[in-house]
């Protein structure tokens, strides 16, 4: 080939180059010769920090199922990321078995373990069996939940007929870190029976304990008496207790063996454990104890926190010698039961006058009114100072007693009166002298107030006294209370301009409907909140909600809506259709309103950021919503 014929042929290839339509060979590459194909592990390149900011967000199921098993790079890398496998919570039965292939692998991080009686079986028998060779020696919390079935775990393989629960114990080597144990020990009645005195002679270090027997309960062994604890422990602070016939002579034990408790709560006991503790606390035992609950049920209260290592201080007073004082200051006694004797509880409210800050029982009828004035005569100034909280029920004369005692309290701020068989002309003059209260609850069963006058008359003052901002009612709440309610008496309370929460009971035969809604669409426009509906007069139901809050749904916060048996889907509708996307409006529960379907909860749900269906909310869950007062959060967090 000449070289004018080279030439030609090359232009002619840069033409082909340039054709749009004319195909290029291109040589095949392997993606190992494209830089930009390659393949790159975050695990090689990412610092430590940044890879377990993103493992903090993965499901730890999914981490420890798929991650982990993805090269042996990521198997190290990420169990040697502790803040991951810190907290590890068993209870699923498919995703527990998935994760028992990490249980020799975590001791090394692992700091809270949670076993609950729906683990499945064999990741509940392997963490123990970890457990048993000392593996978790970085333990500080272990809630071992499952009924009963935990006690089979406890034990070595094979039967040792001289191996005792202590030395099981022992075997676990968390003498030093262990402070938290909330074990289950079902009947107690199995090869290797557990007891308090057990628990408390090895775990030196411990600061919170939860137990529960389903048998009578027993502070150590009857059978062995060197089981018994042979000096006290230092560091309980926190305990809480639930058997059967937990009786004066258990109490003494508790006491003597634990003088650092300062919360202790007690269920199904006999009332010689209560005067037994007031009792104690006459002489230098138990002289620590802040916190006391006796025999209730936890749904009729708010949960109660774990006390930190250091004393706290008494809120609300003035003078600084009262903070050092030591005595109980939260009471909870048979709330949810039956009511109790006042020769059982009297002695020991009086014996902590001077601290307690919360009351909350129920407490016995049968306390005349002469019966009332031998306690005053046998308690000399029966005062409660800094009382803040008070709550009862099933009451008679005690009812008065109580209240005389803060008649003259600056500290008082929430008072509920329950179920008080008739609210009589002397409770009201009472809450005419006392000061002004944050929140006022009152249940009237079967009665008719005739001094509705009274009536009118405390809510004129809050009335007068809401005209200077934040010294007047913030929430009120009426339980079967519907016959003593007029037109006069719902008008004052509309003119009360701090109302932030209402709770409404029953429909009101004496009032009219006109006034019903014009008291909840003043106190909406006003600084109303949050409002509960209870069984309100069935042929309103549709106008109140659609019409009466759809009005104000945008300025409230909360909005509780609780066996109305003719709220209907659109109803439900009607009111969401009003949400703005400036609205305040983040929660509301829907309890009890059969007519109400899925469909109507899921449409709220595009709107209102937590909506609970059929879950009973309580006014110690929901009052002061915004400000965490009285609140369960996890309650909130589960949809």
């Amino acid at each position: 080939m000449t070289r004018q014929e080279q030439k030609v042929n090359n232009q002619q290839q840069e033409l082909d180059l340039w054709n749009q339509t004319a195909p290029i060979a291109e040589k095949p590459t392997k993606p190992s010769d494209n830089h930009e194909n390659k393949r790159v592990d975050p695990f090689q390149v990412l610092p430590t920090e940044i890879l377990t900011d993103i493992m903090l967000l993965i499901p730890q199921f999914d981490i420890g199922v798929r991650c982990v098993l993805v090269s042996k790079l990521w198997w190290n890398q990420i169990l040697g990321f502790t803040e991951l496998w810190s907290v590890l919570l068993l209870n699923n039965t498919m995703q527990d078995n998935s994760l028992t292939h990490l249980a020799p692998y975590l001791g090394h991080c692992l700091k809270d373990l949670t076993i609950l009686s729906s683990s499945a079986l064999n990741a509940k028998a392997k963490f123990m069996e970890e457990l048993r060779k000392g593996r978790y020696k970085k333990l500080r919390s272990l809630k071992l939940l499952s009924a009963g079935s935990t006690m089979y775990y406890f034990g070595p393989t094979e039967r040792k007929e001289e191996l005792k629960t202590t030395d099981i114990f022992s075997s676990w080597e968390l003498k030093n870190t262990l402070t938290r144990l909330h074990i289950d020990v079902g009947k107690n009645n199995m090869d290797y029976p557990v007891y308090i005195a057990d628990i408390l002679q090895v775990f030196h270090n411990l600061m919170d304990l939860y137990y529960i027997t389903t048998t009578t309960f027993y502070f150590s062994s009857q059978s062995n008496e060197s089981e018994k604890l042979t000096t006290p422990h230092q560091h309980l602070i926190n305990l809480q207790l639930r058997g059967y016939s937990i009786d004066e002579e258990q109490t003494e034990l508790i006491a003597a063996n634990c003088p650092q408790l300062r919360r202790l709560f007690m269920a199904k006991c006999d009332y010689s454990a209560l005067d037994t503790i007031t009792r104690l606390q006459r002489s230098t035992v138990l002289q620590n104890l802040e916190i006391l609950m006796f025999n209730s049920t936890d749904a009729y209260h708010p949960p109660l926190p774990l006390l930190p290592p250091t004393a706290t201080t008494i809120e609300g007073t003035e003078e600084k010698k009262d903070k050092n004082k030591k005595g109980i200051r939260t009471i909870y006694i048979n709330t949810g039961g039956s009511p109790t004797p006042a020769n059982h509880i009297l002695p020991l409210i009086y014996n902590n006058r001077y601290t307690l800050e919360t009351i909350v029982g129920c407490f016995e009828r049968s306390l005349d009114t002469s019966e009332a004035q031998h306690v005053f005569r046998k308690y000399p100034d029966f005062k409660l100072p800094t009382l803040r909280h008070l709550t009862f029920w099933l009451n008679g004369g005690l009812k008065n007693v109580l209240l005389q005692a803060v008649r003259e309290s600056p500290s008082l701020r929430w008072l509920e009166i329950m179920d008080s068989g008739g609210f009589v002309d002397q409770t009201l003059n009472i809450l005419l002298e006392i000061p002004s209260l944050d929140h006022l609850s009152f249940q009237v069963s079967n009665a008719i107030l005739d001094a509705s006058e009274q009536l009118l008359l405390l809510f004129k003052k809050y009335a007068r006294l809401s005209e200077n901002e934040g010294c007047s009612l913030k929430s009120i709440s009426f339980q079967e209370s519907s016959r003593v309610m007029t037109d006069p008496i719902l008008k004052a309370l509309s003119n009360i301009q701090s109302l932030e929460e209402m709770w409404i009971n029953g429909h009101f035969p004496n009032a009219s409907t006109e006034q019903m809604h014009q008291m909840i669409t003043k106190l909406g426009n006003q600084r109303l909140k949050g409002i509960c509906l209870h069984a309100i007069e069935e042929s309103t139901t549709s106008t109140i909600v659609c019409d009466v809050l759809g009005g104000i749904v945008n300025k409230l916060s909360w909005i509780q809506l609780r066996r109305l048996s003719l709220l209907r889907d659109r109803d439900v509708r009607a009111l969401v259709d009003k949400i703005e996307p400036n609205s305040s409006l983040n929660l509301l529960i829907i309890e009890n309103c059969r007519m109400v379907t899925r469909e109507s909860i899921n449409y709220a749900r595009k709107k209102i950021k937590i909506v609970i269906c059929d879950r009973p909310c309580s006014p110690y869950i929901l009052s002061a919503f915004n400000s965490n007062y009285h609140i369960y959060p996890d309650y909130l967090n589960n949809k």
